[in-house]
């Protein structure tokens, strides 16, 4: 994961790896010892992955769709993959890694004002400062680099692309980047946009339907085609 060697500042970091999930986990060592934050990571991604693996042997198609579904879980974080892709127009685990982000997040930051998760470029974002993320788009054809201008609070930060990584598409972007009040949601819109970024596709008028989330960011061609009210900023 090469994006990971652009990051830099001022959170430490560690990096946990079980089974499909590769977590980079950023936080402050003057809020919370290494040690302990490792523990907790551990214990909770288990335990996320323990009650999935339980729903989807109940239900087997809810880890094969692409369409929304419709049945609650009755597991909170499960039934917000469910919400989230259903408004999105795009199969649950489509959001299971902005999920699995946002719980760990909510775990650690109970003990820490500034936390954040990344999973697989899905990325649950708390901290009391303003930030900048930036947008990696590959090995697409667009050398700038692309900041998001992300302000204090809680946000969730999810890519989706057709040229790189692992997770399905539909397009062909060289990225798709979603900012919205939680990864969950940014994961699922992630995927429905990048899903349109076809050719003969207009790129901004795809945009002018989600005026909902905070930003979108989408990277196409050398072109760039940004809305919301987050801001860029350009190095």
């Amino acid at each position: 994961m090469h994006y990971r060697n652009l990051i830099h500042g001022r959170f430490s970091r560690i990096n946990i790896e079980y089974r499909h999930s590769n977590l980079s986990v950023g936080f402050r060592e003057d809020h919370i010892e290494k040690e302990k934050i490792t523990s907790l990571i551990n214990d909770k991604i288990i335990s996320l992955y323990t009650a999935l693996g339980d729903y989807i042997a109940a239900n087997p198609e809810f880890k094969k769709t692409h369409i929304p579904w419709k049945i609650a879980s009755g597991v909170e974080f499960i039934d917000k993959m469910i919400e989230y892709s259903r408004e999105a127009g795009v199969g649950p685990m489509a959001a299971v890694a902005g999920a699995f982000a946002d719980e760990l997040a909510a775990e650690a930051g109970k003990l820490s004002p500034d936390i954040w998760i990344e999973n697989g470029g899905d990325i649950a974002f708390k901290s009391e400062e303003e930030s900048r993320v930036c947008i990696y788009p590959g090995w697409g054809r667009f050398e700038q680099e692309i900041y998001l201008k992300i302000p204090p609070g809680y946000y969730g930060i999810a890519s989706s692309s057709g040229r790189f990584g692992h997770s399905f598409s539909k397009g062909k972007s060289d990225i798709v980047t979603v900012v919205a009040e939680n990864a969950t949601k940014a994961d699922a819109y992630a995927t429905a946009i990048c899903n349109q970024t076809t050719p003969g596709c207009d790129p901004e008028s795809i945009l002018e339907k989600y005026n909902h989330l905070k930003s979108t960011t989408v990277i196409w061609k050398e072109k760039l085609c940004h809305k919301g009210e987050i801001e860029l900023d350009f190095n």
